[in-house]
């Protein structure tokens, strides 16, 4: 398999994982699907925010997609290994939250506030591990959309 077509993989399955299969888990648990509309403006700090945050994970998705690396070297694997482990963490950092997991913030919602396991090591495991992901990407592909969705 190809550096493109295992970073490919990778991100299909951390937009499932972290995504699809999260906000089952949430339901399933909850009767909640735990994603809140967007309620702040674009105007906003907090909805500028959002918009970037969105807009980091497309540009880096595309700039993975363009990913023209035929062949394995040592960036490559590293990169891939750190990717890998932070499509691991993510879901892990997500579950561990249990109910209190959300995409998106409810004003009027109250969840019990997590400071064990990952959260007492990290304050937010989440999007430290995305962050693992994007780097991982940025080190596979040295694609400027990478990394510039990474610096977003």
């Amino acid at each position: 398999m190809s550096p493109k077509s295992m970073s490919l993989a990778l991100l299909a399955l951390w937009l499932l994982s972290s995504v699809v299969l999260r906000v089952a888990l949430h339901r399933r648990a909850t009767g909640s699907l735990g994603v809140a509309r967007p309620t702040a403006s674009v105007t906003s700090a907090e909805g500028l925010g959002g918009v970037l945050f969105v807009l980091s994970l497309v540009i880096a998705g595309i700039g993975v997609g363009v990913n023209p690396v035929p062949t394995w070297s040592i960036r490559t694997v590293v990169g891939t290994l750190i990717a890998a482990i932070g499509v691991v963490g993510t879901f892990v950092s997500q579950t561990s939250m249990g109910t209190s997991w959300r995409i998106g913030v409810d004003v009027t919602e109250r969840t019990a506030l997590r400071t064990s396991g990952l959260f007492a090591l990290v304050r937010n495991p989440i999007f430290t591990a995305m962050t693992m992901v994007l780097f991982g990407f940025a080190l596979v592909t040295m694609r400027w959309l990478v990394v510039i969705g990474l610096a977003m």
